[in-house]
């Protein structure tokens, strides 16, 4: 009988530890004895790390990185190399913008292989017991290949979220060395049926039946901090509205604010966690466009991690999130709202549909307009106060059902651990 490995390698670029893999990292020691994670040096994430007692943090200092410059050329000079470039060339994609994918690729996938290299010489994992976990399906994942051709005892799978494989959203996703990432990983997850199915149409040129064969889906799902806790809707006429993410163009913050400037009916306060490269920009259409609305308030609250999200919904009333993003994985905020039983507004993007339906919030059109927001927040506040109690209530059993952390998690680490 196949004895299951106890050692996992999470191996992730980037310098802050994103909120599910902070999941992941809270369940591993459940069911792997030795964990290691292994990421670029910040100081960012320092106070987490004395959450994860079983977890060791291995930082690859960015003169490394720096280092391997000097490698550029035999980067260049591999044959996988020069496939995408011929191939990007054959579609008249802009070469430079390659040039700088494949050089990233190489650099910090050269970073990871010699790091995870060295912990097997040194003694630190068990190669024949060793699970090699990539976060997503980039420089991460050509690392594990590249890992997985040097030790072919290991076990190497990958997750694959949105950007990196979403060939709509990103038209470079097809030239990151997917061919040899999917031959060498044993297995694929994606986090939404949506992913899984794009990705399979775009590479089905360049890689195998059998090897798309090894993907499956896998809800990463949301952990609640407070579990007893689900967060009433406005008793006093007034709507508030939440939304949480970057403030990136991709997000679409600005039609949130165009929609409230527009708005004339009952009172709305919305307020909106994030903070990205349109921040001020934001900030500042807001206090033009919402100057004179005195049946509008809203709030910018910045950058927060996600222990404040979870203490806003444990001591705040919210009625709807809203998120309004013209592209989707399977966002985690919408995950999280539901399981503080607070039903949604949401685009029909990316695996938003496979989160929000009308049974459980609002689903509004990919390019949505004013009047179609209108309609839902008119339809939400003409519901009697047994309707959005059923609402909430399908919001709530909506998580537990599918989105629950503690289910999932475990679930992706059992299967994985052989």
């Amino acid at each position: 009988m196949h004895m299951k490995r106890k050692d996992l390698i999470v191996l992730n670029y980037q310098y802050e530890i994103p909120t599910f893999m902070q999941n992941i990292l809270y369940y591993a020691g459940t069911v792997f004895d030795k964990i290691y994670y292994v990421y670029p040096v910040s100081c960012a994430d320092q106070r987490l790390h004395s959450q994860y007692s079983k977890v060791r943090f291995l930082a690859i200092p960015r003169e490394k990185a720096y280092q391997r410059v000097i490698k550029l050329p035999l980067y260049f000079l591999k044959k996988d190399s020069w496939e995408l470039l011929l191939r990007a060339a054959g579609n008249k994609l802009p070469v430079v913008k390659l040039t700088e994918i494949i050089a990233v690729h190489n650099i910090w996938a050269d970073c990871f292989v010699k790091a995870v290299s060295r912990m097997f010489e040194n003694g630190l994992a068990d190669k024949e017991n060793t699970v090699i976990l990539s976060t997503w399906f980039s420089s991460e994942a050509m690392a594990g290949a590249e890992l997985k051709r040097k030790y072919p005892e290991v076990h190497f799978v990958s997750l694959a979220h949105s950007f990196e494989i979403d060939c709509l959203r990103n038209p470079y996703a097809a030239y990151g060395y997917n061919r040899m990432k999917h031959h060498y990983c044993d297995h694929v997850f994606f986090i939404s049926d949506v992913m899984r199915d794009r990705y399979c149409r775009d590479v089905r040129n360049i890689i195998s039946g059998r090897d798309l064969d090894k993907t499956s889906v896998i809800h990463l799902a949301s952990r609640k901090l407070y579990p007893e806790r689900l967060v009433p809707g406005s008793a006093d006429g007034i709507l508030r509205l939440l939304s949480c993410s970057d403030v990136v163009p991709v997000k679409r913050i600005d039609r949130i604010i165009d929609f409230l400037a527009s708005w004339d009916g009952r009172d709305i306060e919305w307020t909106h966690f994030g903070k990205g490269s349109l921040f001020k920009e934001m900030k500042k259409l807001a206090a033009g466009k919402l100057v004179n609305k005195e049946n509008i308030r809203y709030r910018f609250m910045g950058e927060a991690d996600n222990a404040k999200i979870h203490e806003y919904y444990n001591s705040n009333v919210v009625d709807l999130f809203i998120n309004v993003s013209g592209s989707e994985g399977v966002p985690t905020a919408l995950m999280e709202c539901m399981s503080y039983g607070v039903p949604a507004i949401a685009a029909k993007v990316g695996g938003n549909t496979e989160i929000v339906s009308e049974r459980n919030g609002f689903l509004l059109s990919a390019d949505f307009n004013n009047e179609e927001l209108s309609r839902v927040i008119n339809r939400y506040s003409d519901m009697t106060d047994k309707e959005r109690e059923e609402l909430r209530s399908a919001a709530y059993t909506s998580w537990k059902e599918d989105y629950d952390c503690s289910v999932n998690t475990i679930k992706l680490l059992r299967e994985i651990c052989g």
